[in-house]
């Protein structure tokens, strides 16, 4: 009896402690449960949105170009095999060697090739910016193959007097044959005539401008209809004239440069994707570098002493680093400038040549 009972107390006494304990893990349970919901109450409430949209990749595409042969003198389009998306402006770009012309348009990226030459083989750049800011490029090789010789009559088409300092090619109407912007000096005019495919020009389409001497193309507004670039020799100005594809040219957007401009040229100084202008300046010694804004527009005050009296400038890329630099005719001289990728000069070397430079 006495062993039962004592057992039974036994019994009893760890019944009542596992009680307490179970009633201790209940409180601590309790408490952590309140504490959790107290954190729960003070923190910003998530409220799903029905109409959220999982975020998606960038849409920037330039797309593919194949590979194309043209015959010498000869234009070609040549179209990417993916049409651009979220594409705000296109440059083309390729050897200094290469003397034609290339456009793009950003909305198709169809790039037109005219007057192909001289012969040989080019690796061409295409360089898209997006909405963004953001750059891609692709490239293509262009062949420009030696064609049949052709001699053509020029008919029918209205003499340009006055004086034409600078003569250039390009296709202002679209129409896939190579037309003529000349620089009338004493005409105040830049002339334009039509090509008609057969050798022949037409049309009495005048630019205005203040005595120019020399005049470049290019796509400053990168819509893919092609423009000018003009020296103002009487007020020291570069102008660009935006084509409207038809053979016409709105209002000049001009610029200062250096003193007595005599020639300019197009390329791309700061690596942006739009087409800047580079002018020699005889009676100031420098080129000015004008860098284009994409819209017609140019910007900067970048001046860089050459030798005395430089009349002629070329662009190319002589330590092959990717960044356009330029050569300048100065007089008895040819100073080579390397570009720094920002639109500077970072050094000068100068060589002399047989004759005087003009």
């Amino acid at each position: 009896m006495t062993n039962t009972r004592k057992l039974n107390g036994a019994q009893r006494l760890s019944i009542i402690n596992d009680r307490l304990t179970r009633a201790l893990f209940s409180r601590q349970t309790a408490a952590s449960l309140l504490g959790a919901a107290i954190l729960l109450m003070h923190a910003s409430p998530f409220i799903p949105t029905a109409d959220a949209a999982p975020a998606t990749a960038s849409s920037f595409l330039l797309g593919t170009y194949p590979s194309v042969s043209v015959a010498l003198g000869g234009n070609i389009t040549v179209k990417p095999g993916e049409t651009p998306t979220d594409v705000t402006s296109i440059n083309v770009l390729t050897s200094s060697n290469f003397q034609g012309n290339l456009t793009a348009d950003p909305i198709s990226g169809l790039v037109r090739v005219t007057n192909a030459h001289p012969a040989g083989a080019y690796c061409v750049t295409v360089k898209a910016v997006s909405s963004s800011g953001a750059i891609t490029t692709a490239t293509f090789t262009l062949s420009v193959q030696q064609g049949t010789p052709y001699v053509p009559t020029f008919t029918d088409t209205a003499d340009v007097g006055g004086g034409s300092f600078s003569v250039a090619i390009g296709d202002f109407n679209n129409d896939g044959h190579q037309d003529l912007a000349m620089a009338s000096y004493f005409w105040n005019i830049v002339a334009i005539r039509l090509g008609n495919g057969q050798g022949d020009f037409n049309g009495t389409t005048s630019v205005s401008a203040e005595h120019p001497t020399s005049v470049a193309i290019g796509d400053f507004n990168n819509d893919g209809d092609q423009d000018l670039a003009i020296a103002n020799n009487s007020s020291n100005t570069v102008s660009i004239r935006l084509g409207d594809g038809t053979g016409g040219f709105g209002n000049a957007t001009s610029v200062g440069v250096g003193n007595d401009p005599w020639a300019v040229a197009i390329g791309d100084f700061d690596n942006d994707g739009k087409q800047d202008v580079a002018v020699a300046n005889r009676n100031s010694g420098a080129v000015s570098i004008r860098l284009g804004d994409g819209h017609g527009g140019l910007i900067g005050t970048t001046n860089v002493d050459v030798g005395y009296y430089p009349s002629a400038v070329a662009i190319g890329d002589f330590n092959n680093d990717g960044d356009q630099d330029f050569a300048a005719a100065d007089g008895g001289m040819v100073s080579i400038c390397l570009g720094d990728g920002h639109g500077r000069c970072t050094s000068r070397t100068s060589m002399g040549v047989a004759l005087w430079v003009e």
